[in-house]
C-alpha cells in the first residue's frame, strides 16, 4: 500500500498507509453493513471517494 501511495504522489505516504487500510478491515465492513445497514454499493462508493481524495489528479 505504501508503494502505491508513493507512486500516486500522495503527500506523506508513510502516515497514510494505516489510514487507508483501516476501512478495509473486515470488522469495519461488518459494522457498516450489518449494524449500520449500509449497502455494499454505498460502502464501495465511500471507499472510492476516500481513495480519489487521497492522491492528486
Amino acid at each position: 500500500m505504501r508503494a502505491l501511495a508513493i507512486a500516486a504522489g500522495a503527500a506523506d505516504s508513510d502516515a497514510l498507509v494505516d489510514i487507508l487500510l483501516a476501512p478495509l478491515a473486515p470488522d469495519v465492513y461488518v459494522h457498516q453493513r450489518y449494524e449500520r445497514g449500509l449497502s455494499p454499493a454505498r460502502i464501495a462508493a465511500a471507499l472510492r471517494t476516500l481513495a480519489h481524495s487521497t492522491v492528486p489528479d
